[in-house]
């Protein structure tokens, strides 16, 4: 996608232009931790200048499996101002539960998927692994949208 920007004061702006503004874009993750197997995958991203949100899902399959940390690599561009991506995650065990988590930089072009737990009175993100927040199995989904800075 070619970015129309940067606008000038008083242009008119074409239809394509506007069309353009957030072209959607399919990807299919480049996982680390965690093994595609036969699972279905449906992520797209959207670019405005240096924003880009990220949608999407993975539904495990019976050759799937997840081990700890599970990472992916950023659809596009590299992270900039690290730690500043706005993210929401659930896990969703196809027994029924759904669990909360987050989305985090691992590196300049990975992000590091995390689950929220409690310890005492404080709330705190933590590795998802095999067996946690429940173990994986087929059926079992990811789902996340995040919006990040690219440099």
């Amino acid at each position: 996608m070619a970015s129309p920007f940067p606008f000038t004061s008083g242009q008119v702006l074409t239809a394509a232009q506007l069309n353009s503004l957030a072209e959607e874009v399919s990807f299919t993750p480049s996982w680390t931790n965690l093994t595609v197997g036969n699972a279905t995958e449906a992520w797209k991203y959207w670019q405005i200048n240096n924003i880009v949100v990220v949608s999407g899902r993975t539904i495990l399959g019976s050759t799937s499996s997840v081990g700890t940390n599970p990472t992916f690599d950023v659809p596009v561009g590299t992270i900039g101002n690290r730690g500043q991506v706005f993210a929401v995650t659930n896990y969703f065990d196809s027994g029924g539960s759904i669990y909360y988590g987050a989305v985090k930089p691992n590196s300049s072009t990975a992000f590091l998927f995390r689950r929220i737990s409690v310890s005492g009175s404080d709330v705190l993100d933590s590795a998802i692994t095999a067996s946690a927040p429940f173990t994986w199995a087929d059926g079992d989904r990811i789902i996340a949208q995040f919006v990040y800075t690219v440099e």
